[in-house]
């Protein structure tokens, strides 16, 4: 039996826990929370299968069970999570190991090296490389002319003895049930056995410039002297943008221009929404070879000089430098960055240094003595500087407040990367990127869940997004992320133990954050909602009815069992389906729908109303007299018989309706239209206009029982009214039945 209990203190604010036999190791604390509160709260069985826990994130206290990365819930905006003012990166670093065809995944706080990777088959060369606000690298391979993108979390994505190909995408994915990727440089695993290299691409020639934009798409441009776009997804080539120049460096700034350094050339280039029209422009910076190239919080661009030690700063708003300062001591400027307290730092690769400048001036402010011959420069989530050092095979870390390199991690053959290597650039300028992680644990293995949703504020150009991942309680890894839809059931994470769920709040323009003001998960198989559908008044088309198409789409189910049944049942009839198509006959009738999950069931009654308004068709037809002579008579005003060929009126009249097989006619005149009948449709009257005379019928007979005889003569003071009248009551009038008045 399964015992459910209702956490109502403040501490556990939102919180169902059920208790289900499960491990030895968890069971005896269970047993004394029951025990002592068996007294206290009524115990409930639950039925197998029903809703069993879920949980609202929505307090301080909620937030603060997880991890939060630039994101705070901090006063005066209490109990919800918006970004942070100092934003900050991933605590990882990619390091390209060019001379190994290798990359290496670092851990910023401890320095471990957490997973190395092939980039290819052969000699790959891998050199720059961009982060995407997920914390996935994107990597150039100069002599393969192809790029790799590599996961920092790895997903079941090979099995077995197969390989991906040499150039491949995510559409070739042999999944096996395991997580097969490197736990280190000692475990460095065969090309294309590791499920953490997601894809590989062809791209321009000598691939070096290499950048993501706010859609996590990626640009790579090279010697070919042209910036590919490409989904960041898939792989897909989006758009090529000719430069001119070789590209040698790349960022995308927080509006989505592109920036390109280019290299011999000593420019820069510029393209204005590049995804777009693509406005290129060409920006010369009086300076040979311009290698590196990076961006402060506020958009100034920043570029570094290799033949003449300079370091050069860019005013976007008027493609005007606004420095350019020469570096005293240095020597073959790399790498440039931009550190969390707003400094800009510089790689030297022909003085073994590194350097510190004042952001506003240029001016010099500390010259730190690293490897043999660095070349890059990038910040990390504390705000520490790292290097990688080309010749002494070797990266390290410079702590800002000392001044001082505070480790050095070795086996790093030819670490050639001078790019971002920590997202720092993508996560704080591109777009503004913070994410709060959480492990919900749902109390019982082999969970299945249900939906995951949120109340958040989104204002223009700003985003709010949640993915998820499950495990069970035994060790296992976890499963691949799952998007989310906000009240959406989940569909492919598998049923566990715990859910772990990340959100991201994203700015990709401006500078007001999102907010997440509440997160709820549902787990377990949650009873469907039937909705009927508004209820309908539709008018009747035919003498069986109306044809109406139901509307069952607006039912909902987490959809965890089976695909939802519809059926549907009003007196006298059923139907199954979402939106059968079913004749109605005149009249209100009661539906009502029931769907079913494979578990439970739900009902909504709608009222489907047939009516008929549209009134039936009048016409009365001229017949012949009864001496057989044609109608009407050449002077309708003349009573003369010699000139008249009809005194009176002979006409046959007729009534139809659409939804009516048998309509009737009355006869009379315009104060008293129904003076005479019902009479059917087809019946030939003779008319007499008496003026002051009485209204009178009177039965003519059958002619023989010739068919359009005429069958009554009627007497009236003006010329006769004919109304139609069906069986829902609706009428027309016919006046055309014009009859001569009676001799003056």
């Amino acid at each position: 039996m399964t015992v459910r209990i209702a956490f109502l203190s403040n501490l556990n604010h939102g919180t169902e826990y059920v208790f289900k036999r499960r491990p030895v190791k968890k069971l005896l604390p269970i047993l004394v929370i029951v025990a002592m509160m068996v007294s206290l709260l009524p115990l409930t069985a639950v039925p197998a299968g029903a809703v069993v826990i879920s949980r609202t994130y929505t307090l301080d206290a909620d937030f603060g069970e997880g991890t939060l990365v630039n994101v705070n819930h901090e006063t005066p905006n209490n109990d919800q999570l918006q970004l942070s003012d100092e934003l900050q990166t991933l605590p990882f670093i990619w390091v390209a190991n060019s001379g190994e065809n290798t990359v290496s995944k670092i851990d910023t706080v401890t320095g471990i090296e957490l997973g190395r990777y092939f980039t290819g088959p052969g000699d790959e060369n891998p050199s720059r490389t961009t982060v995407d606000t997920n914390g996935d690298l994107w990597v150039g391979n100069r002599d393969s002319n192809t790029a790799t993108k590599i996961a920092l979390y790895p997903t079941d994505t090979t099995g077995g003895e197969a390989s991906k190909p040499d150039i491949f995408t995510p559409a070739y994915t042999i999944p096996d049930g395991v997580i097969n990727t490197s736990t280190g440089p000692g475990d460095v695993k065969a090309w294309g056995q590791d499920d953490a290299v997601l894809m590989r691409i062809e791209v321009d020639f000598g691939p070096r410039a290499v950048a993501v934009d706010a859609a996590n798409n990626v640009w790579i441009g090279g010697y070919g002297q042209t910036m590919g776009y490409y989904d960041g997804q898939t792989g897909a080539w989006q758009k090529n943008i000719p430069i001119g120049l070789p590209c040698y460096g790349a960022l995308v700034d927080g509006s989505g221009t592109l920036w390109i350094s280019n290299q011999a050339y000593g420019s820069l280039t510029r393209i204005d929404n590049p995804s777009g029209t693509d406005t290129v422009t060409t920006i010369p910076t009086g300076d040979g070879w311009v290698y590196g190239i990076s961006i402060d919080s506020s958009g100034f661009i920043y570029t570094s000089a290799w033949q003449n030690n300079r370091l050069r700063k860019l005013d976007p708003a008027t493609n005007g430098w606004l420095y350019s300062v020469t570096i005293p001591g240095g020597a073959s400027n790399r790498g440039v960055c931009v550190g969390q307290d707003g400094d800009v730092w510089m790689a030297h690769s022909g003085a073994n240094s590194v350097t510190r400048h004042n952001a506003s001036d240029g001016s010099l402010k500390a010259t730190i003595t690293v490897g043999n011959t660095p070349t890059g420069v990038a910040t990390d989530a504390a705000g520490k500087i790292w290097v990688t050092n080309l010749i002494s095979n070797d990266v390290m870390r410079i702590d800002p407040s000392t001044e001082l390199t505070d480790l050095t991690l070795s086996g790093h053959t030819y670490p050639y990367n001078y790019s971002d290597m920590t997202g720092y650039i993508s996560r704080n300028v591109t777009t503004k990127t913070g994410t709060w992680t959480v492990d919900f644990d749902s109390e019982v293995s082999d969970m299945p869940w249900g939906k995951v949703s949120w109340n958040s504020n989104e204002p223009e150009g700003t985003s709010v997004s949640v993915q998820v991942r499950s495990r069970n309680d035994d060790g296992d890894t976890w499963s691949g992320w799952e998007t989310a839809t906000n009240g959406v059931a989940l569909s492919t994470t598998p049923n566990g133990w715990y859910l772990q769920i990340e959100t991201t709040l994203k700015i990709k323009e401006g500078d007001i954050s999102p907010i997440l003001y509440d997160l709820t998960v549902e787990v377990g198989n949650l009873p469907p909602t039937a909705d009927a559908g508004e209820d309908q008044i539709v008018e009747q088309t035919s003498y069986e009815g109306a044809e109406v198409t139901l509307d069952g789409s607006g039912s909902t189910d987490d959809g965890l069992l089976e695909p939802l049944t519809y059926k549907w049942t009003w007196a006298g009839g059923s139907a199954e389906g979402v939106s059968p198509t079913v004749i109605f006959p005149l009249g209100t009738a009661a539906v009502t729908l029931t769907v079913f999950d494979g578990q439970f069931t739900d009902t909504d009654t709608t009222n489907i109303t047939v009516e008929d308004t549209t009134p039936p068709a009048v016409w009365c037809v001229e017949a012949v007299n009864l001496y057989g002579e044609n109608v009407p008579g050449e002077n309708r005003s003349d009573n003369a018989k010699s000139k008249a060929k009809n005194p009176d009126g002979f006409y046959q009249l007729f009534v139809n309706d659409i939804c009516d097989s048998a309509p009737v006619l009355y006869i009379g005149i315009a104060d008293n239209p129904y003076l005479f009948g019902p009479f059917e449709s087809g019946v030939v009257i003779k008319f007499t206009e008496a003026l002051g005379a009485d209204t009178s019928i009177k039965k003519i007979g059958s002619s023989n029982g010739q068919a359009g005889a005429v069958a009554w003569h009627i007497t009236l003071p003006t010329d006769p009214v004919v109304t139609g009248v069906d069986i829902s009551g609706n009428t027309s009038t016919c006046a055309g039945c014009l009859v001569p008045p009676s001799p003056k």
